[in-house]
């Protein structure tokens, strides 16, 4: 009898036991609920980290698609229909009303600092425009090269303003080629005693004096004239000298000029 009853109470410890560590008790529910709690709290996370790192890549192939196609904002300038970026500024002479660009005068045999002194006289006659002792040797040189002959380059700036000098000495005497030669010229033209008024410039006058020179005597020549008083100012533009001098002088009053043209070797 004592046998049967310590085996009746060892199934019922065990039984007891087998119930506290089910999971339908509270104990064993509650342990399965914090379980799951932290199984969602881990999981939960874990979504997180994902979206995270999704959200990161797609930030950063949004980024590189936008550096492809170009940003919005660039520094590159501007370019024109030939593709050149276009300049603010830009750096090309002004052009004569033939259309070809026009040489400064020290780009032949003269710096900018040796030119100065005529520069300065010049800018103080209002007739004398910028750039007229470019045109004078511009034509000429146009004019010679019709008959194949080489271009002539502008003398120094001394010989320079001695023409211009020489062409104030013969406007006071009133002498055609009164002071030729003082100037160290093996020939001159000259364009004496014009009114200012009879053209708006210089560039004007020269223009006109040098397609007379050259034009009109040369039409002489061609009819058989042989007299160096009537075709000398154009056998002295296509003879082979290698520089020219062109000077103007303006008189006190502003209303006359004087125009010398003195070739060297």
């Amino acid at each position: 009898m004592k046998k049967g009853l310590g085996y009746l109470a060892i199934a019922f410890v065990a039984f007891a036991l087998a119930a506290c560590s089910s999971s339908d008790s509270p104990i064993g529910a509650e342990q399965e609920q914090v379980k799951a709690e932290k199984d969602n709290h881990r999981h939960s996370r874990d979504n997180a980290d994902s979206e995270e790192t999704t959200s990161s890549e797609d930030d950063l192939q949004d980024l590189t698609e936008s550096s492809s196609d170009g940003s919005s904002e660039t520094t590159t300038p501007e370019s024109s229909e030939s593709g050149a970026p276009e300049s603010s500024e830009s750096t090309t002479p002004k052009s004569s009303e033939s259309g070809a660009p026009e040489s400064a005068a020290t780009t032949t045999t003269s710096s900018a600092s040796d030119l100065t002194p005529l520069l300065d006289y010049e800018l103080t006659q209002p007739f004398i425009d910028e750039g007229w002792r470019d045109e004078c040797l511009k034509l000429l040189n146009e004019y010679r090269a019709t008959e194949g002959l080489k271009p002539m380059a502008l003398a120094d700036a001394q010989k320079q303003q001695c023409a211009i000098d020489q062409a104030a000495a013969d406007m006071a005497d009133d002498a055609a080629h009164g002071h030729f030669g003082d100037c160290g010229e093996s020939a001159q033209n000259s364009g004496p005693n014009f009114s200012t008024s009879w053209k708006s410039n210089a560039t004007g006058a020269v223009q006109y004096y040098e397609m007379a020179m050259w034009e009109k005597e040369k039409a002489k020549v061609e009819q058989g004239i042989t007299d160096y008083q009537q075709i000398g100012h154009y056998l002295n533009m296509k003879n082979s000298y290698s520089k020219v001098a062109c000077g103007i002088a303006i008189s006190s009053d502003g209303k006359t000029g004087w125009f010398n043209m003195n070739f060297y070797y």
